[in-house]
């Protein structure tokens, strides 16, 4: 009779392990949760990075050039800490805009190909479009006729 109880003790006892859910496995809800989190963190991130872009674009139009780079910088430092190559790419992008409009444009034209590049990676087309008008404005001015008729025949 013992051995019949310890048995069936034995059995309950696995049995209720058996239905118990595994802490160590993580449900598809809380990946999925835990996705959405992160995106918001990310693009929470990505509107400080614009913002400061922001803040170094009005510092341009006022003719603070040196001030509206040093932001651009800080933005890209920020950038690089957060791990966030969207926000690099923006900041580049940025920068060059900034280059052409108030400094030196052959230096543009290094900020618009890393940007570019960084871009084609990301996969955002409607920024690529906006960048690829500004670049396509940029070697028309330098006169490099060879990268302007490269970036129109890019495809989309």
């Amino acid at each position: 009779m013992n051995k019949l109880i310890i048995l069936l003790m034995f059995i309950s006892c696995n049995t209720k392990q058996a239905e118990r859910p595994k802490t160590n496995e993580i449900s598809q809800e809380t990946k999925t949760e835990l996705k959405k989190e992160n995106m918001k963190n990310e693009n929470h991130k990505l509107q400080m990075i614009d913002s400061i872009l922001f803040d170094s674009e009005s510092l341009g139009k006022v003719g603070k050039f040196e001030k509206a780079r040093e932001k651009v910088n800080s933005a890209i430092k920020l950038s690089n800490e957060l791990g966030l190559n969207e926000g690099i790419a923006n900041s580049l992008f940025h920068l060059s805009k900034l280059e052409y409009k108030y400094g030196v444009k052959e230096i543009a034209e290094l900020s618009f190909d890393k940007s570019y590049d960084m871009y084609k990676v990301i996969g955002d087309i409607n920024k690529l479009d906006e960048i690829k008008e500004f670049g396509i404005e940029l070697f028309k001015y330098l006169g490099k006729e060879d990268k302007l008729v490269q970036l129109k025949n890019e495809p989309k």
